[in-house]
């Protein structure tokens, strides 16, 4: 009976094989034993504004879903 020889390849494939299945069971983990993450307070969302014109990122401060008073809303906030 002949004594098996490994190939270079089967040398490669093994380990690739393990690493990817490593992966898969760490990122299916990580998927569902995530912690709860919620907030205790009413989060707002600013710029939820049709008027006058949607689009509009400059409003009366404290108008218009404006909830830090700033007069800014939409993707003005997003530099604020």
């Amino acid at each position: 009976m002949r004594k098996f020889r490994e190939t270079s390849k089967g040398r490669l494939i093994r380990p690739a094989v393990f690493i990817l299945f490593a992966l898969a069971l760490a990122a299916g983990l990580a998927q569902f034993s995530g912690v709860n993450v919620s907030a205790n307070h009413p989060v707002y969302l600013e710029g939820n504004c049709d008027s006058p014109v949607p689009g509009t990122t400059l409003v009366a401060p404290g108008t218009c879903g404006d909830f830090d008073g700033d007069g800014r809303i939409g993707t003005a906030e997003d530099t604020d």
